[in-house]
Parts: structure tokens; C-alpha cells; sequence
């Protein structure tokens, strides 16, 4: 989950006292890039709004996207969202990188979608638990989050091309 002010409330991030959005005990550094017509160049500082970009309901990339205006008026999933980017519907559709590439290969759209070398936003995935949960289990959520870096940086270390940019 990325980290919000919001979801502070409702959630124990890693490090809240200190500031949980620079934290080192994240899960994972999530890239959200604009996934758009191959036909269409896409430069985030160029770009204007011809039927807006859909994100998935509820997440950051949505609000980021509502305060620029760009947001489309529709609300479609991942999946339906590609399919209306391809079909020259929608302007792009925004999702973390790893996620919208994957998709894109399922649904067989590679030819006519292709990502956005720019980044909407750059976040950390934290791995976050009831506040409850962790008043009852604070060492060993607290041991967990101590593990999950050493585990992120072997995972970068053996698979470069998965590093956080």
C-alpha cells in the first residue's frame, strides 16, 4: 500500500512515527507510467487531455491524475481500460509498470499498446497491518519489516532489470 495521510489513520506503516513515506522498509518501489496507443506519442509535459487517462478506482495514481485534470470520466478496470486504449478510446490508462505489462501481454495488446517512458509517480509499496495486530505483535511485525529489506535487496541483486530506478 502507498502511504497517504489518509490511510496513516487507519493503518501501522513501518516507521510512522519518523515518516513512513521515507522509510527503507518498504516492499517495493512502484513506477506508474501512462500506457498509451502505439500510434501516439506520449511525453507526460505535452501532454493535453483528449479523453483522459483511467487509473484503477481508489488508488493514489487516481487522485494524481483528478488534481491534474487528466483524469477520464470513466472508470474502467485494468483489463477494460487497455482494451479502450487500444481501441483509440481513452488516452492511456495508468497502473504500476510490472502490473500493466503483464496485462498487456494476457490480453495480447502488445502491438497496439506500448508504456509511457516517463512516471506519472514513483512510490513505495509498504506492507502495512491492523493497528491492533501490531499493539498485540509490535516485535515481531517489527522484526518482519527489519527482514523485508535485506529480502528486497537480494531480490534486486539477483534480477537488475527488477531494481528501483
Amino acid at each position: 500500500m502507498i502511504w497517504s495521510p489518509e490511510r496513516a489513520l487507519h493503518y501501522r506503516f513501518p516507521d510512522q512515527q519518523s515518516g513512513s513515506e521515507q522509510s527503507q522498509r518498504y516492499l517495493w518501489q512502484a513506477e506508474y507510467p501512462v500506457f498509451h496507443a502505439r500510434d501516439m506519442r506520449f511525453a507526460l509535459a505535452e501532454y493535453q487531455p483528449q479523453f483522459g487517462i483511467s487509473a484503477p478506482l481508489g488508488y493514489i495514481v487516481e487522485d494524481w491524475l483528478q488534481q491534474q485534470g487528466w483524469l477520464s470520466p470513466y472508470k474502467f478496470t485494468l483489463d477494460d481500460g487497455l482494451k479502450m486504449v487500444a481501441d483509440g478510446k481513452l488516452d492511456g490508462y495508468s497502473v504500476e509498470r510490472l502490473i500493466g505489462n503483464y496485462h498487456l501481454q494476457q490480453l495480447g495488446l502488445a502491438d497496439k499498446v506500448t508504456v509511457s517512458d516517463d512516471n506519472i509517480l514513483v512510490k513505495n509499496w509498504y506492507i502495512v497491518f491492523n493497528p491492533d495486530f501490531y499493539a498485540e505483535n509490535t516485535q515481531l511485525v517489527e522484526q518482519f519489516w527489519f527482514n523485508l529489506i535485506a529480502a528486497r535487496e537480494k531480490l534486486e541483486a539477483n534480477y537488475p532489470h527488477m531494481q528501483s530506478r
